[in-house]
């Protein structure tokens, strides 16, 4: 097993991490991503400054990530809006950091999911969105195609990570594929993807797998599958073999558990003070339930709830109360987020 992101030299006792390359190469067999292909990415840095992990912008104060990708040093701060990790866009330190409570770093490194929260909120911009998720429990079918993302190696771990995003086209497998090569990833909380060919390789971990038809994110890069007859000592391993993603829709309520979180939007998510309406029962009005996609938006009803949060956290913090007074307000500030989101090519 091939982990493909965090800190490559301390855990290459035990595996490999996917996650580099020089400028001109990219993630393997892909290429250079353009402006707006994917607003939600994000650059994780270390305290030393350089790239080592991928994420999604979920709102202004959340990223999605691996676990794998998290710790103190190696998850400092996240640059977004900006093609090139080096330069440009919006820089915000970690404020903190939330791993699953059942990741474990062996075993096929089940439940590989991570959040990070920012000290400082990341706002929409020209180039700046916010990623939409799958419904709870979506689970994408074989011979779809995703896209993946990220500031990887285009073939060998032992390279550096690139400065311009990168992007592939990659097949979706059924997870029986990854299981004939490696036991570890038989469980439904997993998507089997790509192979030989484009692929993720070192620095691409906690980047995004990219639903190709709804532009919704439904899997987290975790690791590659080692090559048949590969050891430790190989570096030429990526773009051989299909890879492991999170799952995202198989964590809907770990993720919805953190989005919004801080003081002020904590209190509003969880009804804390008296409101003038029922917040429970008003998003579920605005958003829908049935199927997960029966609001007037055409996006599931996670990605509305999120919208729904933000916009009472916001009105929150313009009262003088602390709380959301008016549901009139909220659901306009939802129609304005929604209707102007970025709509994928």
């Amino acid at each position: 097993m091939m982990w493909i992101g965090a800190a490559a030299l301390a855990l290459l006792q035990c595996s490999l991490l996917a996650g580099a390359a020089t400028i001109d190469k990219r993630i393997v067999n892909g290429e250079v991503a353009k402006a707006g292909d994917f607003p939600f990415i994000v650059s994780i840095r270390r305290q030393d400054g350089y790239h080592n992990c991928g994420g999604a912008l979920l709102d202004s104060t959340t990223v999605l990530t691996a676990a794998h990708c998290m710790n103190d040093w190696y998850s400092f701060s996240v640059r977004a809006g900006t093609l090139n990790q080096t330069t440009g866009g919006v820089v915000a330190e970690v404020a903190s950091r939330k791993i699953h409570p059942e990741y474990k770093k062996s075993d096929g490194v089940p439940n590989d999911i991570g959040i990070l929260k920012l000290k400082t909120p990341i706002e929409r911009n020209e180039t700046i969105g916010y990623a939409k998720l799958p419904a709870s429990g979506f689970d994408p079918k074989a011979k779809s195609t995703a896209l993946i993302a990220g500031w990887g190696s285009a073939k060998k771990w032992t390279s550096g990570e690139v400065q311009m995003l990168n992007k592939a086209v990659v097949p979706v497998l059924a997870r029986q594929d990854c299981v004939k090569l490696d036991a570890k990833a038989d469980r439904d909380s997993i998507i089997c993807a790509a192979g030989a060919g484009p692929n993720i390789c070192i620095y691409d971990s906690g980047g995004p797998l990219v639903d190709q038809n709804t532009g919704e994110v439904i899997g987290i890069s975790s690791w590659i599958i080692d090559p048949p007859g590969s050891t430790i000592a190989d570096t030429d391993v990526c773009g051989k073999t299909p890879s492991v993603f999170t799952r995202v829709s198989s964590y809907t309520s770990f993720i919805n558990e953190s989005l919004g979180q801080g003081k002020q939007s904590s209190d509003v998510a969880k009804g804390q003070g008296k409101q003038s309406f029922d917040m429970a029962k008003e998003m579920v009005k605005i958003c829908g339930t049935e199927n997960g996609r029966t609001n007037k938006y055409g996006v599931t009803v996670a990605e509305c709830i999120r919208e729904f949060k933000l916009c009472a956290t916001e009105e929150a913090g313009k009262s003088k109360a602390g709380k959301a007074q008016e549901i009139g307000v909220i659901a306009d500030c939802v129609d304005r987020k929604l209707d102007d989101r970025p709509v994928w090519p």
